[in-house]
């Protein structure tokens, strides 16, 4: 399978050939998903090039269709093969997932959670865990309990255009302590 990926304003379309089977599935799923955490929640599918799709290609774009829906995203499939339109047909998802479904493209994406502190707004999407998330501290972890001063801090700027699922806009930066850093 080949995937392409083309951005337009907040809509990325990823434009698959090939089958999307058992062998591709995952790959598909897996781009997918780096695609939401970058901050892409509009996907569009086109399957013009997809020649097959079995039943587990038909569960990653029905179980990534409900992951964009529960952070307010959206995914559709345009400009679907013969095939691939008949098989959505045929197991009733074409009303859904098809372009033009009335239930497949909402407005866009809403954050669950928006705070401004200090300047900068965050942005939260929930997601779904795949794995316990790791954090390690680095520098003065006692610091968190005791406090810490303006020389404990590092400016960090973000830029304009964040990645992710939690976002930060900040024309001043944002301050962070050392004693508070953390790797994830």
């Amino acid at each position: 399978m080949q995937i392409t990926q083309h951005r337009s304003d907040e809509l990325l379309e990823l434009r698959l050939a090939g089958r999307i089977d058992a062998t591709w599935g995952e790959h598909l799923s897996a781009t997918i998903e780096e695609a939401v955490r970058a901050g892409s929640h509009r996907v569009a599918l086109n399957c013009s090039g997809v020649d097959y799709i079995s039943s587990l290609g038909i569960g990653v774009i029905v179980t990534q269709y409900k992951l964009l829906q529960s952070v307010n995203g959206s995914l559709i499939v345009t400009n679907p093969s013969k095939f691939v339109r008949e098989i959505l047909k045929t197991v009733g998802l074409a009303g859904i997932l098809l372009e033009g479904a009335t239930n497949g493209v909402p407005a866009g994406p809403a954050p669950t959670l928006r705070e401004i502190r200090g300047g900068a707004t965050y942005e939260v999407f929930p997601q779904p865990v795949a794995q316990p998330m790791s954090c390690t501290l680095i520098g003065e972890p006692g610091k968190l309990a005791t406090g810490f001063s303006e020389a404990d801090c590092l400016q960090w700027s973000f830029p304009s255009e964040p990645s992710g699922s939690v976002s930060a806009h900040s024309e001043r930066g944002f301050r962070i302590a050392a004693a508070g850093l953390a790797s994830f």
